[in-house]
This record gives C-alpha cells, structure tokens and sequence, in this order.
C-alpha cells in the first residue's frame, strides 16, 4: 500500500520534508517525485536544498520533467537523484524505476548498514 502526498509548491515541499510548521506530523517520504519545473522556485533549487539538509539528503528523489535541458539534467545527476524520467511518463518505466528502487531498499536491509549495492 502506498500513500501520496501532493505540495504546491517549493515551501511547502521543503516543509514537508522536513516536517515542519502544517507538516509536524507528516512520515517521512520513501521517495520524492520531483518535477523541475514549479510555481515560484524551480525543482533543482528544492534538489539543492533537500542534498543540503542533513536529515533528509539520502532521500531517494526521482526526476519527472518535461525539461529537456542538458545542463538540469547533469545538475540533477551531480546531486545523486536516482532516475530521471522525462513526461509523458511512460507507465511501464514507471513501474520498472519502482521495482528498481524496492530491490535496491531490500538490498540495503539485507547488508550492513552503508553497504550499497550497485549493479
């Protein structure tokens, strides 16, 4: 079972995830779909900031965005986002970046705490 929780905007989503102010007692995200393009503040300055937080920067984050800018796509790569998908999202890929996440989370709960496997 999966829960969604949708933001507006960069303030809202940075608070969210760092469950503050409305989002005290929101979990904390598994992953977090993220688009380049918002209202108000791009999507790489929330990237930046969510890698400048130190309790929610190993986050998974996955890129959709219908950008097709060289240079979002290497910043959003420089910050270790885990897939970038351009929209339309093709519904099979979707899934497939899902699973792939989900193996590598059960990965990481069968080795030792900071072993990561990669392949």
């Amino acid at each position: 079972r999966h829960r969604q929780t949708l933001v507006r905007d960069v303030a809202y989503g940075f608070s969210f995830l760092r469950r503050e102010g409305l989002y005290a007692t929101s979990p904390t995200p598994d992953v977090v779909l993220l688009d380049l393009v918002l209202p108000k503040i791009s999507g790489l300055c929330l990237l930046r900031a969510i890698r400048a937080t130190p309790e929610i920067a190993k986050l998974p984050v996955i890129v959709l965005t219908a950008s097709e800018n060289a240079e979002d796509q290497l910043e959003c790569r420089e910050h270790h986002v885990e897939h970038f998908i351009h929209k339309p999202v093709n519904v099979e890929k979707f899934q497939r970046v899902i699973d792939d996440l989900k193996q590598l989370w059960h990965n990481e709960i069968i080795f030792p705490t900071g072993t990561r496997r990669t392949g």
